[in-house]
């Protein structure tokens, strides 16, 4: 995944899927899944990083983007 992010950086996109996760405990807390995407020379999107997260705070994004 590295690898297919450095050959198409440029093209890079990010989105946030809800409710994919969720803790089978007492809490029945949710978390979100970001999926961030790349356009490859052959038109395809390819998978180049996902990250599971549990707020959406400002603090959450910059630690997420640095």
């Amino acid at each position: 995944m590295i690898a297919k992010y450095h050959k198409n950086s440029r093209n890079v996109k990010f989105d946030l899927t809800y409710n994919l996760i969720r803790e089978q405990t007492t809490t029945l807390k949710q978390y979100a899944v970001g999926v961030f995407t790349t356009l490859s020379n052959n038109m395809n999107i390819e998978p180049v990083g996902f990250a599971i997260m549990n707020e959406e705070t400002k603090e959450s994004f910059v630690k997420l983007f640095h």
